[in-house]
C-alpha cells in the first residue's frame, strides 16, 4: 500500500529539481521553436449527392452502414497514392513553369537548372498526367536529376502532402470538408482546389470504369442464369406430361379425400353387419326358447301355477291343523292364499291378448327380412373394398412420381430465384450507372486565413510532459525505495506500537552530558525534548505495570541502542531515580575530558559476591562479551535471586543486550526484563529474516514496541 502522506512529503522534498527541469524543457523548447514559420488553414467543401440519390434508391436511405461505408470509401480515396502524386505532379509543374510565381523558393539542387533542363522536366511531368504514369520510382530520371528528389526537395511529396491535409465529414452532413495547413496562404488555397477537382475526376473516371465492368459482369451471368431457368422448366413440363400428374399436391389431396371416405363407408357398412347379425341371433334365440311367454299359451300356463300353488296350500293347511292351530302356520297359509289369487288374477289379464301363434309368425317375418339385409350389406362391403384398394394403389405409384415432380419443381424455382436475384442487381448497377454519385465543389478554397502557432503548445505541452515526467520517476522511486524512514513506515512494517522517534546526533558530542547541557544546537535541542518524550512513556509503562528492569535491544549491530541506553539512563537519572545499567562496554556520561575515574563492576562478579558499588548518579555493570550463554554461569535460582537483589537497590535496571543476530543471548537477557523495547535505525531496508525476528520480538511477552532512531532532520 502507497503511503500518499509519505510520497507528498517525498515529492515536496525534491520540488525544487522538479522545477528546474521543468523549465529547462520549457526554455529549450521555446529556443527551437521560435523561428518556427507562420501556418495559414484553406478550405474547400465537397457535395456528395447521396441525399438526394437515397431519395430515389429507398434501399439505400434504410442502410446507414452502407451510406456511412460509401463516406469513408471518399475519403480514403482521397489519400490514395495515385491522387495526391497527381497534386505534386501539378504543383512541381506550377512552381518550374513560373518561377517568379512559385509557392517554394527552389533548394539548392533546382537553383542550378538552366532553361532547357526545367522544361525537359516540365514536359516529363506534363506526359505522365496525360498518360497516367504518376507513380514515381527512383529510375525516372530527367536531364541527370530524378524526378523523385525534384519533387521531394520542394516538399510536394506524399509524406509531405498528408502531414498537411485533413479530409473529414461534419456529424451526418451530405458534405465532406477538405483542408490544408502550409506556411504559404496561396499554396494552401492551390493545393486544396487542385486536390479536389482532380479527384472529383479521378474518381467518377475509375467510377464509371469499375461501373462498366459490373455491367458486362452482371449481364453475362443474367444469361447464365436464364439458360439454366429455362432448362430446368423445359424438364419439370416434360416430367409433369410423361407423369401425367400436372399438379402432385392436389391430386395426391383428391386421392387421399377418396380413400378417406370409402374407409368411412366400410366402417359404416361393418358396423350395419354386426347390427343385423346380433339381431338375427336374437330372434334365433327367442324362436327356440320354450319358456318364452310371447311364444308360449298363457292359460296353460297359469293353470300349472295354481296347481302347484294349491298343492303347497292342502299341505300348509294339514300342518296348520295337525300343529293344533298354530298362529305361524296360520301366517304361511294366508300368504299361500294371497299368492294364488294374485296368480289367478294375472291369467285372467292375459287371455286377452291375440295369442302365440301370431307373436311367432311375426318374428319369423322380420327373420328373412334381416337375413336379406345381411346379405345386401355383405355384397355391398366387398365393393367398397375393391374400390378402396385400386384408390390406395393409385396413391402409393404416385408417392416416388411426386418425390421427382417436387425434386424438378425445387431445381426450377432455385433457378428462378437465382435469375431474378441477378436481374435485380443488372437493373440497379444500371441504375447507378446513370443516377450514381455526382461529387460537385460547393465552396472553392481562397486564400488560407493565419491560424494561431502551435509554438505555445508545444511549449506547454514539453513543460507539462516534463513536469508529469519528472513526477512519475520521483514516484516511482519512492515506491521502489524499501527503506524505513518515518514512524508510520516503522508502524507498518511492525504492525507494532512505535514509542517514540530520536533524531541523529552528531559524532562531535563527547557523551550524553554535553548533549544535555547543550542548549542551542538544533539536533540537541530536538534530541532532549524526544528523549524526554520517550522517558514519560516509558516511566507510565514502568509504573502501571510495577516494572524496574528495561530490556534493549535491536535488529542488527549499529542501530544506537547503546547511545540510547545510556541516554534513557541519564535521563531516569536526572529525575533523581537510582538507576543501574548492565551492557557489554563502559559507557561514557560525560565525555572523556570531563569523565571522573569510575570503578569498573562486572555482572559476572556480582553474581558471585552479591555485592556491588552503588554510585551517585548511574552504577554500571559490564557483561562479559566473550560468555556466550548467561544460563552457563549460574542456575536459574541463583540468577533470579541475584535480579531480586538488584530490583531492591535500584528504582530503574537497564539492560543493554545483544542485537538480534546473537538470538539466544537476547532471549536469556529479555528472560529476566519485566519490559522490553526495540531499536530501528533509520533509513535501514529490512531483510526477510529480519521480518522475523520483528515479529518473534512483537510476540514476546513484555515487549512495548519499537523506537525509530538516528532519523535525518532534513528526512
Amino acid at each position: 500500500m502507497i503511503d500518499f502522506g509519505g510520497l507528498f512529503k517525498y515529492l515536496l522534498k525534491h520540488i525544487w529539481l522538479i522545477l528546474v527541469l521543468t523549465l529547462v524543457a520549457v526554455g529549450a523548447t521555446y529556443y527551437f521553436t521560435k523561428d518556427m514559420p507562420d501556418s495559414y488553414y484553406s478550405e474547400a467543401q465537397i457535395s456528395t449527392g447521396i441525399t438526394d440519390l437515397a431519395k430515389i434508391d429507398g434501399s439505400l436511405a434504410s442502410n446507414y452502414m452502407q451510406i456511412r461505408q460509401t463516406y469513408d470509401n471518399i475519403m480514403g480515396m482521397m489519400s490514395m497514392k495515385r491522387v495526391l502524386a497527381i497534386v505534386s505532379h501539378i504543383l512541381v509543374i506550377h512552381d518550374l513553369e513560373t518561377p517568379e510565381h512559385a509557392f517554394r523558393p527552389y533548394p539548392e539542387n533546382l537553383q542550378a537548372l538552366d532553361e532547357a533542363t526545367r522544361k525537359q522536366i516540365v514536359d516529363e511531368l506534363k506526359a505522365r498526367l496525360i498518360s497516367g504514369r504518376v507513380i514515381l520510382t527512383n529510375t525516372d530520371e530527367v536531364g541527370g536529376f530524378k524526378l523523385v528528389d525534384v519533387v521531394g526537395s520542394l516538399g510536394y511529396d506524399e509524406g509531405s502532402l498528408q502531414e498537411g491535409m485533413s479530409v473529414k465529414r461534419y456529424g451526418e452532413s451530405d458534405f465532406i470538408n477538405v483542408g490544408f495547413v502550409s506556411e504559404n496562404s496561396e499554396l494552401s488555397a492551390f493545393i486544396v482546389n487542385t486536390l479536389t477537382s482532380e479527384f472529383i475526376q479521378y474518381y467518377h473516371t475509375f467510377r464509371s470504369a469499375n461501373e462498366t465492368k459490373s455491367v458486362i459482369l452482371l449481364d453475362s451471368l443474367l444469361q447464365e442464369k436464364e439458360r439454366v431457368m429455362q432448362d430446368r422448366n423445359e424438364a419439370l413440363k416434360n416430367y409433369r406430361v410423361s407423369s401425367g400428374i400436372m399438379d402432385a399436391s392436389s391430386q395426391s389431396a383428391a386421392l387421399y379425400s377418396q380413400i378417406t371416405a370409402l374407409e368411412s363407408q366400410r366402417a359404416d357398412k361393418l358396423t350395419e353387419i354386426q347390427s343385423l347379425q346380433g339381431a338375427i341371433k336374437d330372434i334365433k334365440a327367442q324362436l327356440a326358447n320354450p319358456n318364452n311367454s310371447l311364444l308360449t299359451s298363457p292359460d296353460s300356463r297359469v293353470n300349472n301355477a295354481l296347481l302347484e300353488i294349491d298343492q303347497q296350500l292342502q299341505a300348509a293347511n294339514r300342518k296348520y291343523i295337525n300343529n293344533n292351530f298354530n298362529p305361524t302356520d296360520k301366517q304361511l297359509v294366508d300368504s299361500l292364499q294371497r299368492k294364488r289369487n294374485e296368480i289367478a288374477e294375472m291369467g285372467l289379464g292375459v287371455l286377452g291378448n291375440n295369442g302365440a301363434m301370431e307373436s311367432r309368425r311375426s318374428l319369423e317375418a322380420e327373420l328373412i327380412r334381416l337375413e336379406t339385409a345381411l346379405s345386401l350389406a355383405k355384397n355391398g362391403i366387398a365393393s367398397i373394398e375393391n374400390e378402396l384398394a385400386r384408390a390406395k394403389g393409385r396413391h402409393s405409384a404416385m408417392v416416388p412420381m411426386d418425390a421427382g415432380l417436387q425434386n424438378l419443381q425445387r431445381e426450377a424455382d432455385i433457378a428462378t430465384q437465382e435469375y431474378m436475384e441477378i436481374l435485380n442487381r443488372t437493373n440497379q448497377a444500371g441504375f447507378v450507372s446513370n443516377v450514381g454519385l455526382r461529387l460537385s465543389i460547393v465552396e472553392v478554397a481562397l486564400p488560407g486565413v493565419k491560424i494561431t502557432s502551435k509554438r505555445f503548445i508545444y511549449i506547454g505541452l514539453s513543460g507539462f510532459a516534463t513536469f508529469m515526467f519528472c513526477m512519475s520517476v520521483f514516484t516511482l522511486l519512492f515506491i521502489l525505495d524499501r527503506r524505513v524512514v518515518t514512524k508510520d513506515q516503522l508502524a507498518a512494517l511492525t504492525d507494532g506500537k512505535v514509542l517514540g522517534v530520536l533524531n541523529l546526533i552528531d559524532e562531535s558530542y563527547a557523551g550524553i552530558r554535553s548533549v544535555w547541557d547543550n542548549n542551542t544546537t538544533v539536533d540537541a535541542v530536538m534530541y532532549k525534548d524526544l528523549l524526554r518524550s520517550l522517558r514519560f512513556d516509558l516511566n507510565t509503562e514502568l509504573t502501571i505495570n510495577k516494572s524496574r528492569v528495561l530490556g534493549i535491544t535491536s535488529l542488527t549491530p549499529g542501530a544506537g541502542k547503546s547511545f540510547l541506553a545510556v541516554s534513557l539512563a541519564y535521563a531516569f537519572a536526572v529525575t533523581g531515580k537510582k538507576v543501574l545499567l548492565i551492557g557489554e562496554q563502559t559507557y561514557d556520561f560525560f565525555g572523556s575530558q570531563n569523565e571522573t575515574a569510575r570503578a569498573e563492576q562486572a555482572f559476572e562478579q556480582f553474581l558471585v559476591k552479591r555485592e556491588i558499588q552503588i554510585e551517585d548518579l548511574i552504577t554500571t555493570l559490564t557483561r562479559n562479551t566473550h560468555q556466550n550463554s548467561l544460563m552457563e554461569l549460574q542456575d536459574m535460582e541463583n540468577l533470579m535471586a541475584g535480579f531480586g537483589l538488584l530490583r531492591n537497590e535500584f528504582d530503574v535496571i537497564i539492560i543493554d543486550t545483544d542485537s538480534c543476530q546473537n538470538l539466544n543471548q537476547v532471549k536469556e537477557w529479555l528472560m529476566f526484563s519485566d519490559v522490553s523495547i526495540g531499536v530501528f535505525e533509520s533509513g535501514k531496508v529490512v531483510s526477510n529474516r529480519e521480518r522475523d525476528l520483528i515479529k518473534y520480538l512483537g510476540e514476546h511477552k513484555g515487549f512495548l514496541g519499537w523506537v525509530l532512531n538516528k532519523v535525518r532532520l532534513s528526512a
